[in-house]
């Protein structure tokens, strides 16, 4: 379900996690963000996917890695506030695309560095990482499927928890990332070594996974309910700048 209620009309009421779902990314950081996750978060995953080569994997990974780069390029150079939809989907297509690149590296790394040959291995990673894959975009349909008004008192304690747990997740994170690297480091065991990157890259799979089944969810439920949705304006400023400069914001 991606329609919400027609009794809902009061964009104020609704939860924050809904109006946050109605919400477009932040034009003034939104370049930064496709530059990091593109040329650095994306291409973190080239050198190692390419080389040693494996004829498959170019086939596979080339067109949609060439794809998204020239994309990203694409919106780097127009106009934010006229790419805010596309910058979603950009962002959905992006997860897409890294999740299975960072999948195949996974089972390239497996074989070559791990030495895994039972064939049984690949097939039930790739079950297991298809049905993860389900799991995060059934999740999203789930958390949106039955949306209810609330009271302003109730969106105000919302933000209020909202705000307190922002960072807990990072907080606990660092200490297990630190420990797990330390003892990699002590062992100074090459299986070691390439086990720890095995599980970065599948970190980093299911990550962009999940923001795949997020953004791709977003931008097909903010079409869906448009009338709750606020195109981020230029300010005055920027209009100012934009007509001494002949340029003109189309907002879309």
């Amino acid at each position: 379900m991606i329609k919400l209620n027609e009794e809902i009309n009061d964009f104020n009421k609704l939860p924050l996690y809904v109006n946050q779902h109605l919400s477009f990314l932040d034009t003034g950081n939104i370049r930064f963000m496709i530059a990091v996750w593109t040329f650095l978060l994306l291409d973190l995953c080239a050198l190692p996917l390419l080389y040693p080569r494996v004829n498959i994997i170019y086939y596979v990974t080339i067109p949609l890695l060439v794809f998204i780069h020239l994309w990203a390029i694409r919106l780097l150079i127009k106009n934010t506030y006229s790419t805010q939809f596309e910058c979603l989907l950009f962002i959905g297509v992006h997860g897409v695309i890294g999740s299975i690149c960072y999948f195949i590296l996974i089972q390239k790394t497996a074989y070559f560095n791990l030495g895994i040959r039972a064939p049984m291995y690949y097939v039930i990673s790739t079950i297991l990482y298809l049905l993860i894959t389900g799991i995060l975009v059934s999740y999203q349909f789930y958390k949106y499927s039955s949306i209810k008004k609330k009271t302003m008192q109730s969106v105000r304690k919302e933000r209020e928890k909202e705000s307190s747990n922002k960072y807990g997740y990072v907080i606990v994170l660092f200490p297990a990332l630190g420990y797990t690297l330390s003892q990699t480091v002590m062992k100074q065991s090459d299986v070691a070594m390439y086990s720890l990157v095995y599980f970065a890259f599948l970190l980093l799979s299911i990550v962009l996974a999940y923001f795949a089944a997020k953004y791709l969810h977003k931008y097909f439920f903010m079409k869906a309910n448009m009338e709750f949705v606020r195109f981020q304006t230029p300010s005055k400023k920027e209009m100012k700048q934009a007509e001494a400069e002949g340029k003109e914001y189309i907002i879309k």
